[in-house]
């Protein structure tokens, strides 16, 4: 992914002459590229998680001058490689493809872990090292080598690959039995919707228990408790709670816009996904709004924006979109749609899921012997009722 041995001369050159670029950081990632509205940019971690972002929106300015301007003020490790282009540039192309992997991975774990947060007690989730350049040197590993290494056990570095319930015939062995009884299943047995590889040295099983969570690293031999911290090292300072505040109050004010919002700004939706999955989001906007206004995004976000995996964000705007421009469906209507259906609806044929899903009200008359100026589809002019009969002991009208 990495492009060798070019000059920064020549990284100044190539980001001229594609208008988009791509660099790596000492501890993250940056990518900028040519908008509509001026020059779209996002910083990430070292797992390629959007840590913050947006558009510089002035269109007469180079992508060179837009960099420049981006990070003025910003404080962060290796800021001076990336304004001097000694930081390492990407292969565009190739970076955003693996960006795209880890972003539907993410969303992917982040639904499994919202499924074990609600779990009932006798749940288990497994825990799975991120694809990414950063996890490569310590996959597989036990805690020997990380500590070795100085290494930390870090959820931030890992995927909730899979989540369920124990049977009722091991929900009272003891924690170890359980752990190897896992250990055994996601290794001789694996579940049909399991995806991740054989449970191996380097994985986390985390257990809940009497809504007691504990998280138990696979070692070489046996299993290590760990107190497995969601950290994450942050590129700069994100202003959370200003978009958090604003997205409500769209929210609030034009549910309608929220589609467009959410479907557009990947940054908004990064934002999202980070504050319902860390904190509440009452809390998080210390009470400026109303808990429906808070709820209503919530909810939207949660059961339909955050849950829906393998559909792009352009399929589930059109959708939403098409039912509420119809009057089929309201922003509520479309949040009470369980996962199943909404996904079917969205990748199937819109038209006929909308309409299966949010039926028209039907324009059909009912009839009786004193009707008349009757509109019929397809044929000009009024109708009238001119008589019955009887066809199987009913009035028929004619």
């Amino acid at each position: 992914m990495q492009i060798e041995n070019l000059t920064p001369e020549e990284k100044l050159a190539k980001e001229m002459q594609e208008e988009r670029a791509a660099y790596k950081l000492d501890n993250g990632y940056f990518s900028i590229e040519e908008h509509t509205e001026g020059w779209d940019y996002n910083f990430y971690d070292q797992n390629m998680v959007v840590t913050d972002g947006g558009v510089y929106d002035d269109t007469t300015i180079s992508i060179t001058e837009a960099i420049n301007s981006i990070l003025d003020g910003e404080v962060f490790v290796g800021k001076d490689n990336l304004l001097n282009r000694t930081a390492p540039m990407l292969d565009f192309e190739e970076f955003w493809e693996e960006k795209d992997n880890c972003e539907q991975e993410h969303t992917q774990s982040q639904l499994k872990e919202f499924a074990f947060e609600k779990n009932e007690d006798k749940s288990y989730s497994i825990y799975q090292l991120k694809h990414s350049d950063y996890t490569r040197d310590f996959r597989f590993e036990g805690v020997a080598h990380l500590e070795r290494k100085n290494i930390d056990i870090e959820k931030s570095n890992f995927n909730n690959v899979y989540t369920g319930s124990f049977d009722d015939s091991l929900k009272d062995l003891s924690k170890n039995e359980k752990l190897n009884s896992l250990f055994e299943k996601f290794n001789i047995n694996h579940p049909q919707d399991f995806t991740g590889h054989s449970l191996s040295v380097g994985d986390v099983i985390g257990l809940k228990e009497n809504t007691q969570v504990s998280y138990h690293f696979v070692d070489s031999y046996g299993f290590k408790e760990v107190p497995f911290e969601n950290v994450v090292e942050q590129v700069h300072e994100v202003d959370t709670k200003a978009h958090l505040v604003e997205l409500v109050g769209i929210a609030k004010d034009d549910t309608k816009s929220l589609v467009d919002v959410l479907s557009n700004d990947s940054f908004a939706r990064d934002e999202l996904a980070k504050a319902i999955s860390i904190a509440n989001l009452q809390e998080e906007l210390e009470g400026n709004f109303s808990f429906e206004d808070v709820a209503k995004l919530n909810s939207y976000c949660r059961d339909v924006w955050l849950k829906v995996d393998e559909v792009s964000f352009e399929k589930i705007k059109d959708f939403a979109t098409a039912a509420i421009n119809e009057n089929r469906a309201s922003i509520d209507e479309i949040i009470s749609i369980t996962r199943s259906e909404f996904g079917s609806a969205v990748l199937d044929n819109d038209t006929y899921i909308l309409s299966e899903l949010f039926p028209k009200e039907s324009n059909e008359q009912l009839l009786t012997p004193d009707s008349d100026n009757i509109k019929v589809d397809g044929h000009i002019g009024t109708w009238y009722v001119v008589d019955t009969e009887k066809i199987d002991g009913k009035d028929v009208l004619a």
